[in-house]
């Protein structure tokens, strides 16, 4: 968005059109997750679908623990360079 468009709208309802945007993809993503659970269920029968949710579960779970807040300490230091190199 250019400022001239952000500065002639209100910036409440701009936001409350974005959330409302994030709202609808997270219930599609939750609803697209369930369906395709069921069918995954459904296709592997019960041995087959354990073995493949103890998979999922474990790579759940290993990534969880190989992030280890990465993201947010690049993000800090890198905001604080530009801090400090703007100033």
């Amino acid at each position: 968005m250019n400022k001239k468009h952000i500065s002639s709208n209100n910036l409440s309802k701009i936001a409350l059109e974005n959330s409302s945007y994030s709202l609808m993809l997270t219930l599609i993503l939750k609803f697209g997750g369930l369906i395709f659970t069921i069918l995954i269920a459904r296709i592997l029968l019960p041995e087959l679908f354990g073995i493949y949710s103890l998979a999922l579960s474990i790579a759940t779970i290993v990534i969880s623990f190989t992030d280890l807040g990465i993201d947010n300490t690049f993000l800090r230091y890198f905001s604080d360079a530009l801090k400090n190199k703007i100033n």
